[in-house]
């Protein structure tokens, strides 16, 4: 919800408070923050986030490796935000004294840089697209594929000079009953060369560590770690004709789908067939039934339930709403339902009995006519919407509930993912 809808909302509920945008805005409480462009175009992913991050690195990077850079060699510098690099009159910084390489400025918009290195969003007859080729979301591209459009200077990823950057990783932290080793992801700092900083962008651009994988069929110039512990570009010929390694998907194609998934969710929220529901689930952090009191008390293990969210969008109905909605004039009722329970697991079990438990009780019991047709959105978690048991719910949803179809729910469903990227 935007400020301006608090607002007015703020000024239905209170018509008789004069005050006016600017001065309500002011009021907000600290955590409130403004929408940024950022907010819009980025989920808040680890995937997203450890690219902010280390974009940021390699923009400080930039900025303080290269004011005093005298090279005249373009090549090496990279186009970032879709400009040329420009020339810098910064003073040159006392890290790097020796540093020579071409006079750039780096932004640090991720979505920026991303784009600057595919080819340009432009149609044959000259128009603008509204987003890049799929070929070149995916990696596939022959111009812009294998990172060709990222010129690296090679003085940029030999450079021993260190310093401070943050991300990601999975840190070890021990083991479990069975020996088994145990990960945590955790948010580290860590302070490296160039080149390791590099590496991890690189890595993050396309989706894996090119050349680290013996069926890795990567062509291009990567940075790669010499027998020697140092950092170098190092040419990697692959396989020829061959497609690019299906690892992990490229950031270009994830911030795509990420964008794609939620404008294709607000069309589906704003254009709800008469007679279909729109829901939007997810599990919450777990909710502390019992908070410690004393000291002794932090000896002993918290009890917690599990918290499942759930919105849910229908039209209105006007036995229950007071009016009815009609194709004329659609009218859509917005509901918030939450689940909490401390034998809710947090796994398709836990979708399962939501899903029942909706049509049941919010339908049935309050007389609302059951949808012709649902609308579920998720995250992709494997364990509670993506497995096996999670597609038979889906795919037995239509049949009325029996004990030959105890998944039924007498309503055809479609569930769609939200392009997410876990333990973050």
């Amino acid at each position: 919800m935007t400020q301006l809808e608090v607002f007015r909302k703020f000024k239905k509920k209170f018509p008789a408070e004069k005050i006016e945008l600017r001065s309500f805005e002011t009021r907000k409480p600290r955590q409130v923050q403004r929408l940024t462009r950022r907010d819009t175009i980025s989920c808040c992913c680890r995937y997203h986030e450890d690219m902010r991050l280390v974009v940021e690195a390699y923009a400080r990077f930039q900025e303080v490796g290269h004011s005093g850079c005298k090279c005249t060699d373009a090549s090496c510098c990279p186009r970032v935000g879709g400009l040329r690099a420009r020339l810098s009159a910064r003073k040159p910084f006392p890290a790097f004294p020796d540093f020579k390489c071409g006079q750039v400025e780096v932004g640090r918009s991720t979505s920026g840089f991303t784009a600057s290195l595919l080819c340009p969003r432009q149609r044959s007859n000259g128009e603008h697209e509204d987003h890049h080729d799929m070929p070149c979301l995916e990696g596939s591209c022959k111009r812009c594929g294998g990172l060709q459009n990222w010129s690296l200077c090679p003085a940029a990823v030999s450079n021993t000079a260190t310093l401070d950057w943050h991300t990601y990783e999975n840190v070890h932290i021990g083991v479990d009953e069975d020996g088994k080793n145990k990960h945590r992801v955790q948010f580290v700092q860590k302070t490296t060369t160039a080149g390791e900083l590099l590496a991890k962008l690189q890595a993050l651009l396309i989706g894996h560590a090119p050349g680290e994988s013996p069926n890795c069929v990567c062509s291009g110039t990567f940075v790669r770690k010499a027998a020697d512990g140092s950092w170098r570009l190092e040419k990697l010929v692959g396989v020829p004709d061959a497609q690019p390694c299906r690892f992990l998907k490229p950031y270009a194609y994830h911030c795509f789908m990420a964008t794609h998934s939620m404008t294709m969710f607000n069309k589906c929220k704003a254009g709800l067939p008469l007679g279909h529901c729109l829901i939007l689930f997810d599990f919450s952090e777990n909710h502390a039934l019992n908070i410690p009191r004393a000291i002794q008390s932090l000896h002993w293990i918290v009890k917690q339930a599990p918290l499942l969210c759930c919105v849910l969008w229908r039209h209105a109905v006007g036995s229950v709403d007071g009016q009815t909605s009609t194709e004329a004039n659609p009218i859509i009722v917005k509901d918030l339902i939450y689940l909490i329970s401390d034998t809710l697991p947090h796994s398709h079990r836990g979708i399962q009995h939501m899903r029942k438990l909706i049509v049941s009780e919010y339908f049935v019991k309050r007389g609302i006519p059951l949808p012709k047709f649902m609308h579920e959105w998720a995250d992709g978690s494997a364990a509670q919407n993506k497995c096996a048991t999670a597609f038979a719910d889906v795919v037995e949803s239509g049949r009325e509930e029996s004990a030959e179809w105890p998944r039924g729910l007498g309503i055809p469903t479609q569930r769609n993912f939200f392009e997410t990227s876990h333990a973050r």
